[in-house]
């Protein structure tokens, strides 16, 4: 006979010990300054992930407990204080060994459709499959500006709405007219720097369209937090009131702390 409450239980049962996660986390220098009271919720949130996800291995990719763990504590590190919520409208993570090639259409300004075919190490689907190379999700979090997890899970905040295009659904305190002028603000200072040739400290891809410049300004915001609060302290501000974390002002208590 089925037992509604042994079947709770189960799937409610914790994948991995406490000392498994530690592990973990102790590999992901990015979780380095999270406070062992920040741990606890961002372990329970990946718990919830490999929950509610199904992780699929292609091209030969077997979901290991390295996989599966580092691959959810980094989806979870931008959720920590949004919640389960951040997680609506998709089911599947798709994990390939490598970067992946893809075939798809382009328009270009003067109405020419070009057959694009390039390899990409994350997709991020509205409404579908988050899709993220091994190869880069194993390199992410090591404090130097690159995150696939997190530019691919920002661009799944991003569509929450229905649309990508750079403004994810704003918290109520929020102002949408200073979100759009500080980041178009941004926006033109990082396009002024690439055509003058300056040492650039974000990524000129976040010039690609609003949707991937919110994208990649939230990898800084989470790996290079103290930088980019300098660089570009509004939409730093703005990023602290989205993510509900100020991953800088955490930063600069370590630094105090080791000093």
């Amino acid at each position: 006979m089925w037992n509604p409450l042994a079947w709770w239980r189960q799937r409610h049962a914790a994948r991995y010990t406490a000392a498994q996660w530690r592990a973990r986390i102790d590999a992901l220098p990015i979780l380095d300054y999270l406070s062992e009271a920040e741990l606890e919720p961002l372990v329970a949130l990946a718990e919830t992930v490999l929950r509610e996800k199904r992780l699929e291995g292609v091209d030969g990719l077997t979901v290991g407990d390295e996989v599966a763990q580092t691959t959810a504590l980094l989806i979870a590190l931008p959720l920590l204080n949004l919640g389960r919520e951040g997680l609506a409208g998709w089911r599947e993570v798709i994990l390939y060994p490598a970067p992946f090639v893809v075939d798809h259409e382009e328009q270009d300004a003067v109405g020419v459709v070009h057959r694009i075919h390039e390899a990409r190490s994350g997709e991020s689907w509205l409404r579908g499959p988050l899709v993220l190379a091994w190869s880069d999700v194993a390199v992410s979090g090591g404090l130097d500006g690159y995150n696939v997890v997190i530019h691919e899970m920002a661009h799944k905040l991003d569509g929450l709405d229905g649309s990508l295009n750079g403004q994810p659904p704003l918290h109520r305190a929020m102002d949408p007219a200073a979100w759009a002028a500080d980041w178009s603000a941004a926006y033109a200072e990082l396009a002024r720097q690439e055509a003058a040739h300056e040492e650039m400290l974000i990524d000129p891809y976040a010039l690609e369209s609003p949707a991937e410049c919110f994208a990649v300004f939230s990898e800084y915001f989470f790996e290079l937090p103290q930088a980019l609060r300098d660089a570009f302290p509004e939409v730093y501000h703005h990023l602290v009131n989205f993510y509900v974390q100020d991953p800088a002002q955490r930063w600069d208590q370590l630094d105090r702390q080791i000093t």
